[in-house]
């Protein structure tokens, strides 16, 4: 009787374990989140600006670490702030955690450049608006008092640059996905003294809109159709005519 029952549990754990029985199965595969971000620096001062974001439904970051490329110390917050001690080339990277516990890292070189006196001079700025792939660049600089401007030249970031003109327009290259361009104003004063800033800004495609056409339900015999997706919008004209659907994709 021991010998048949010991059998018998033996073979219920072999079935139970060849079904997958009595074990946990895993969910499906988490991704890690994109890891991005943009900057702004006027001579040896940079801002950072958190462009990271999720990939999957329901996830968050949660955790930014920033490292300057200078030995200074991290900061953790999703945007940040630092000012370099020294013009140079320095290597800036973002590590971010979801709440999956995954993680990536965005790392960029950025270039700083100091005054190039304390003498009365030129302190660079700008504006950026863009439509689709056309921007609009303002210059915005300040000049100290007895500081008159002289020259400003563009750097798109594209390999195009413009001398003098301001308002500058620029049509970047038409893509299918958005992407990142670095732009450069640098201005200089009728003694010689320049400042630069320099700027990341992300051109996009336009959006696309699809339209389809359905009788309207409110008519007699009309049919009545699948309601629209979230991005759907119906638009139903009096009777006698057909609705109308826009899609935003």
């Amino acid at each position: 009787m021991h010998h048949w029952l010991r059998a018998f549990s033996f073979s219920l754990v072999l079935a139970l374990s060849a079904c997958g029985g009595g074990g946990s199965s895993s969910g499906p595969a988490k991704t890690a989140p994109t890891a991005n971000f943009g900057f702004s620096c006027v001579d040896l001062a940079c801002t950072f600006i958190n462009l990271s974001t999720s990939q999957d439904t329901g996830d968050t970051i949660i955790a930014w670490t920033w490292t300057f490329g200078d030995n200074s110390a991290t900061v953790t917050t999703p945007d940040a702030a630092h000012t370099y001690a020294a013009a140079s080339t320095y290597t800036v990277s973002l590590l971010v955690i979801d709440s999956q516990g995954l993680r990536t890292t965005a790392t960029k070189s950025i270039t700083v450049t100091a005054p190039a006196t304390a003498a009365p001079g030129p302190h660079a700025g700008f504006n950026v608006s863009c439509i689709s792939f056309d921007c609009t660049f303002t210059d915005t600089s300040t000049y100290d008092a007895g500081s008159l401007p002289q020259s400003r030249l563009w750097d798109f970031g594209d390999t195009v640059t413009l001398a003098t003109t301001d308002p500058a327009t620029h049509t970047y290259p038409t893509l299918t996905t958005t992407k990142d361009y670095t732009a450069r104003l640098t201005v200089t004063d009728a003694a010689g003294h320049s400042s630069t800033i320099v700027r990341t800004l992300v051109v996009a495609p336009p959006a696309t809109w699809t339209w389809g056409w359905r009788p309207s339900p409110s008519c007699s015999g009309a049919r009545t159709s699948s309601a629209p997706s979230p991005r759907s919008r119906w638009i139903a004209p009096s009777c006698g005519s057909a609705s109308r659907r826009t899609t935003r994709r």
